[in-house]
């Protein structure tokens, strides 16, 4: 896949994951806190394990990564899960 593809699906992915953010965490919540690409799932977004999992069970359906999604996750540290961002998430689902 060329780069400008890749971007530009990256991009439509990000904004997906943003919706799915908003309607996990509050759309109110959400619009104060303006999620970009690099905001960070638990520091700037303030997710916990039940707000994740309700996350991940929607990216899980939109983008069929159930089994891929949990071993990405698994295979990081407690400090890469802390600095885990929107748009690292967005690479990932890119790429496979």
């Amino acid at each position: 896949m060329d780069k400008v593809n890749y971007s530009k699906e990256r991009d439509e992915i990000l904004v997906e994951l943003k919706r799915m953010v908003s309607e996990t965490i509050g759309e109110d919540i959400a619009e104060i806190i303006g999620i970009t690409a690099e905001s960070k799932f638990v520091a700037d977004l303030g997710m916990d394990s039940i707000s994740m999992v309700t996350f991940a069970e929607k990216v899980s359906k939109a983008y069929g990564t159930d089994t891929e999604l949990a071993d990405w996750i698994y295979r990081k540290s407690v400090k890469q899960l802390l600095k885990l961002s929107l748009g690292d998430l967005a690479d990932f689902i890119s790429r496979r």
